[in-house]
């Protein structure tokens, strides 16, 4: 049996089964650490970046697993040590559990931020916390008067989305996971983007770049909750231009990294 010619060096590359190591990709949703609700392939730090070596992750916006059910403190204090040794590999962000109140939030989000960890985690929605509560908007403001990115599991409505990033314009918004909701949104403003996870039904690479154009899509695997090369074979073996993939693949976080987030 033969297969037709891959669609691009990218295709071949995953159909062949060949070494992806050294494609300087990037991952905008890893966590780190084991404490969960579901089951998660725990690694030691040295294990996840040989694992992110083998799939051609250059780097992996990181924040803490045990914190959305438990201690933040202690899981931000977990992924400033692996910023601090590893910090040409881990962008951190700082994990916040908004039930605790006004004066916690700050006093965290000013902690994460003097450790080195260059952004907020939201993930309210697991946590009990409304969607849209006011907190929510005490977070993005803390983002945007620091130039930092702010990733939520879940922003809500088109309107709330579309609210934060004018109100916070200097604040780089990150969906924690696909979604098709806010191609009017992206089409307005600059300052969304949307990830990729999980990108795991017929056409949907394709449906979202048709959606909101391969520049405002970044590669997200969700680690270790979901292995990285789940996350990169429908994008590899999508029949769209290698240009767009590569984009989505690290290309477009590479270029945020160099405008927000920075000392």
């Amino acid at each position: 049996m033969s297969f037709p010619e891959p669609v691009d060096e990218l295709h071949r590359k995953a159909r062949e089964r060949e070494d992806i190591s050294g494609e300087g990709f990037m991952d905008c949703h890893g966590h780190l650490g084991e404490a969960s609700p579901n089951h998660v392939n725990h690694l030691p730090i040295e294990g996840m970046l040989a694992e992110m070596d083998r799939c051609g992750m250059d780097r992996c916006v990181v924040f803490g697993l045990d914190g959305i059910m438990g201690d933040e403190t202690w899981s931000n204090d977990y992924v400033a040590d692996a910023v601090r040794r590893y910090p040409d590999r881990f962008t951190g962000l700082t994990l916040v559990n908004l039930n605790h109140g006004e004066a916690a939030l700050r006093a965290e989000m000013e902690r994460g931020h003097a450790m080195g960890l260059r952004g907020v985690k939201l993930i309210n929605v697991y946590q009990g916390y409304p969607t849209e509560g006011p907190l929510v908007d005490v977070a993005v403001e803390f983002c945007h008067e620091r130039d930092l990115f702010v990733l939520n599991h879940d922003w809500g409505s088109a309107q709330q989305i579309e609210r934060l990033c004018i109100s916070y314009p200097r604040a780089c918004f990150i969906t924690g996971h696909a979604n098709a909701s806010y191609a009017g949104v992206t089409r307005r403003l600059g300052n969304l983007f949307i990830s990729t996870c999980p990108f795991h039904t017929w056409r949907k690479v394709e449906q979202f770049v048709e959606l909101y154009g391969a520049d405002r899509i970044l590669f997200a695997s969700d680690l270790t909750d979901l292995p990285i090369a789940w996350g990169l074979g429908p994008i590899m073996y999508a029949p769209i231009p290698e240009a767009d993939k590569r984009k989505m693949l690290g290309e477009n976080l590479r270029e945020l990294l160099e405008r927000y987030s920075v000392d």
